[in-house]
């Protein structure tokens, strides 16, 4: 499975252009709208441009990646649709353009449309429905695999953006008129699938400061080829990045509707990330590194976490740092570690990287992948130390691959976001 989503996260492609101004439902949301967009407008002046880009990619990539994609009984396995749903959020943090809410909601009402709820595509083994967007692509499931099921993974890629602008719309009274709605259906679907997957949380245990830890598990009937045997993953402790990407769902979840069992969760997850960090030292400098993969199990390399997988650390752990949440990714100077993590482990110089930290013997990064240095920019804000800055280096990383930050609009969007 883990080497199926790095293969899939690594070709993306995308050539996306045009864009058709949405039409309100009535007249009254249209009032409302109009209003909203010129208070926006004054607002974000200097970056209209920027959105205007962004937003004219718009109809091509609903046309290629979503119409007609969900609700069928292999929905999208979300790596390459999630990726462009977040930059949705990330465009509008960094422009409070309202016609960036709205093109995203239109996606999210697709995404949301296909749901197995809505579908009524069962999980083979357990032959009922369960909430989320089941697919046959990992070909792990069952004994003899192939079978179709509702991945707590994958689910947590389709609920991050959900999550995220329903916390949008409840933190911005003028958005509520237009937007409450939609915000409350998505939350409800992310306690659905909350619940569904409760019984596949388990406990980390107690930690030396008395907080409590939490992971996730693969489901029963789960399976692996590995090393050309087969192997029973089922209720087995996953990957990090496999844990963590749920867990931001849940803690903006938690910021939108204030339900304590998201916190709880988050939390939780938080406290089992920060005690299997270890520290690490270059010329004085602290920085972090940890294991892909902490349970792996016996005959299993325990790889250091790379480049890709490692952004979803960060993702995490800006997250449950804005979410208000106490935990130990409160503390600001634990985002500085994380990045300087990127640039004094996964830096070979100021125009290249490596695809594993702390690793000497670590392959370096192909220039067409490069990109991917975009989504440790989440840390922009906490880097504060003396040096270059995660934003300069990653600058420097596409500049020198000559790779244009508009070959991807989730690119784009990032620096968007975290240059301002």
């Amino acid at each position: 499975m883990t080497k199926l989503m790095t293969v899939l996260f690594s070709l993306f492609l995308a050539s996306c252009e045009g864009f058709k101004t949405n039409v309100l439902a009535n007249i009254e949301s249209n009032a409302v709208g109009v209003a909203a967009d010129s208070e926006r407008g004054r607002r974000s002046s200097n970056v209209s441009a920027d959105v205007d880009w962004f937003l004219n990619q718009h109809e091509e990539l609903k046309k290629n990646s979503f119409d007609g994609k969900f609700g069928v009984w292999d929905n999208p396995i979300g790596w390459w649709e999630a990726w462009y749903l977040r930059a949705y959020i990330d465009m509008y943090e960094g422009s409070k353009d309202v016609r960036v809410l709205r093109k995203l909601n239109e996606l999210l009402k697709i995404v949301e449309a296909g749901n197995d709820l809505k579908s009524g595509h069962v999980d083979e083994m357990i032959g009922k429905v369960v909430p989320g967007w089941g697919n046959t692509y990992q070909g792990a499931y069952g004994v003899n695999g192939g079978l179709r099921h509702s991945d707590h993974t994958l689910n947590g890629l389709y609920m991050y953006p959900m999550a995220a602008f329903a916390r949008i719309v409840k933190e911005d009274s003028e958005l509520k008129n237009e937007f409450d709605a939609d915000a409350d259906r998505y939350l409800l679907l992310v306690e659905n699938i909350f619940d569904a997957f409760a019984p596949y949380t388990q406990s980390a245990g107690t930690y030396p400061d008395g907080t409590e830890g939490e992971f996730h598990t693969y489901p029963e009937y789960y399976y692996e080829t590995y090393d050309g045997r087969q192997e029973y993953y089922g209720t087995l402790e996953k990957p990090l990045n496999l844990t963590l990407i749920p867990a931001e769902a849940y803690a903006e979840a938690y910021r939108a509707g204030g339900k304590q069992k998201f916190a709880t969760h988050a939390q939780r997850v938080a406290n089992y990330v920060w005690w299997n960090m270890h520290y690490e030292s270059t010329n004085g400098v602290t920085w972090l590194y940890w294991h892909y993969w902490p349970a792996a199990p016996a005959g299993y390399y325990k790889y250091m976490e790379d480049l890709s997988h490692g952004a979803r650390m960060i993702q995490f752990t800006t997250t449950m740092h804005r979410s208000g949440i106490q935990s130990p990714w409160s503390e600001r100077g634990r985002l500085q570690y994380l990045a300087n993590t990127f640039k004094y482990s996964l830096m070979n110089s100021s125009s290249t990287l490596v695809w594993r930290m702390n690793d000497p013997s670590a392959a370096q990064v192909e220039n067409h992948n490069v990109y991917i240095c975009a989504d440790w920019l989440s840390l922009t804000p906490y880097d504060k130390d003396s040096g270059s800055s995660i934003l300069t280096w990653c600058n420097g990383i596409l500049k020198y691959a000559h790779f244009s930050k508009k070959t991807y609009s989730p690119i784009f969007a990032s620096f968007f976001r975290y240059k301002q």
